[in-house]
C-alpha cells in the first residue's frame, strides 16, 4: 500500500484525483484463496488416505490441508475483517472517501485526507503487515503443492 511513513511528502505532489485512484486501488484490496476440501475430506473420512503408499506424501498432504490451508484461512479472515470493519469505515468516516456498488468513487477531500493521514498510515501499516503474512502463507502452500506434485510424479515413474 502506498500510504507509509515515507509517502506523505510524495502525496503532496498528487492531485485529489490521483490520491482517490490510489485509495480506490487500496479499497479493492486483495483476493482470497479458497482451498477446496471436498476430495481431501472424503479421502480422510473413508480412510482412503491409506491407498497412498508413501508416508511422506501422506504426511505432507495432511500437513498441507490441516495446517497450512487452515492457517492461511485464519490470516485471510483477519485481513478481510481489517478491510471491511476498519479500513473501509475509516476511509468513509475520516477521509470522506466512498466507493459505491458500481465501483464509482468520489474525489478525496484534501483537508480531510491531510488531517487523517497519520491514522490512515497506521491503518495501512496494519493491512500491509497482514497482507505480507498472507502472501507468505500462500507461498508456503505453493511450495507444499509443488513438492507434492514432484513427489507424486516421481512415484509414478
Amino acid at each position: 500500500m502506498i500510504i507509509n511513513r515515507t509517502a506523505h511528502s510524495a502525496l503532496y505532489n498528487l492531485t485529489p484525483s490521483e490520491i482517490s485512484e490510489l485509495l480506490f486501488t487500496a479499497h479493492n484490496g486483495g483476493y482470497s484463496f479458497f482451498p477446496k476440501y471436498g476430495t481431501y475430506n472424503s479421502l480422510i473420512s473413508i480412510k482412503g488416505i491409506n491407498i497412498i503408499r508413501s508416508e511422506s506424501i501422506k504426511s505432507e498432504l495432511i500437513d498441507l490441508y490441516d495446517y497450512w490451508c487452515r492457517r492461511y484461512e485464519n490470516v485471510d479472515n483477519v485481513l478481510d475483517k481489517k478491510f471491511h470493519n476498519e479500513l473501509f469505515p475509516f476511509l468513509q468516516k475520516e477521509i470522506g472517501f466512498f466507493v459505491n456498488s458500481d465501483l464509482e468513487y468520489n474525489l478525496v477531500d484534501e483537508a480531510l485526507f491531510d488531517m487523517g493521514y497519520e491514522d490512515l498510515q497506521l491503518q495501512c501499516e496494519n493491512v500491509n503487515f497482514l497482507t505480507t503474512h498472507s502472501i507468505i502463507q500462500l507461498k508456503n502452500i505453493q511450495e507444499k503443492v509443488n513438492w507434492l506434485i514432484e513427489e507424486i510424479e516421481s512415484q509414478l515413474n
